[in-house]
Parts: structure tokens; sequence; C-alpha cells
């Protein structure tokens, strides 16, 4: 099928390493996305005060959320998982069985560094302004009585 595509759509054949990458990330921003739509479509998330007092659920911070949890899971985590192992494999001069263990330590070296490294993109506590979120959540006031103008959140892994 992609073969014949190509032959078809030479400009297809140009965009090589990108056409896995895209197909990734609508994978992954799908799947997220699916799995966590209650959060953005429906109760939202838990949002805090500073001083970690629950001050209810928000639907506009579950979008932000689930954005943030998108790019750093669906759009960052791949670009080392799949540029680094081709580029590597490419210099390395091995062939069976040898070639093959060499691109399997390649790989797991490549997830093993690009999982951390995505997921300390944007941190797992967002914070986030009451003037972003629904307008139930401005005006409120902490325990000191002055205005709450940024609350927490966790946006999840």
């Amino acid at each position: 099928g992609a073969r014949r595509a190509m032959k078809a759509m030479p400009s297809l054949a140009r965009a090589g390493i990108f056409i896995p990458y895209l197909a990734v990330i609508s994978a992954g921003s799908c799947n997220v996305a699916f799995t966590r739509m209650d959060e953005w479509a429906g109760r939202g998330i838990c949002i805090f005060s500073p001083e970690g007092q629950e001050l209810g659920m928000s639907v506009k911070a579950g979008q932000q959320a689930v954005f943030n949890t998108v790019c750093t899971r669906s759009i960052c985590l791949p670009i080392p998982v799949l540029l680094v192992p081709p580029a590597v494999m490419s210099l390395v001069p091995f062939t069976g069985a040898s070639r093959m263990a060499v691109e399997i330590v390649v790989i797991l070296g490549s997830i093993s560094f690009a999982l951390p490294c995505a997921l300390a993109i944007l941190p797992q506590e967002m914070e986030l302004s009451t003037s972003s979120l629904e307008p139930k959540y401005r005006g409120l006031k902490d325990s000191l009585g002055k205005e709450i103008t940024t609350v927490f959140a966790n946006k999840g892994l």
C-alpha cells in the first residue's frame, strides 16, 4: 500500500520520516483526547487555591491540562524515539544478529532518555490564572481575604 502511494505521489517520498511521526502524533493525540474526554468536555479537573484548598472542578483547566499532555506525550516524546535510532543505525557497520542487538539497545536508550525529558518539559502541576477559567472562579478570596488570582491543578501525565 505505502509503496504504491509513494510511486503515485512522489511528493510523499520527500516527506520521508515525517510520515511515521505524523502518524504517531495523530494516534497519540487521539488516544489522550479520548481517554481523558471527561476532563476537557465533561466534569473538568479539580483546581486548588495557593493555600491548597479545593475550589471545585474546571472544564477550562481540564482543556489546558489535556492540551499540555498532548504536547508533551504525543508531540515531544516521539521525536528522539523516531529520529535517533535511524540516524545511529545508519552509522553502525554491524550486520545480522549483532546489528539487531545494537538496534534494540539504541531504541531502549532513546526511550529511556526521551520519556523523562518529555515529561519534564511541562511540570505536572499547572499554575493557571483565574481570568482564564470559568467566571465562578473570579473574585474568590483566600483565608486572609485577598483575592485569588492564581490557582493550581494537576495536569496528569
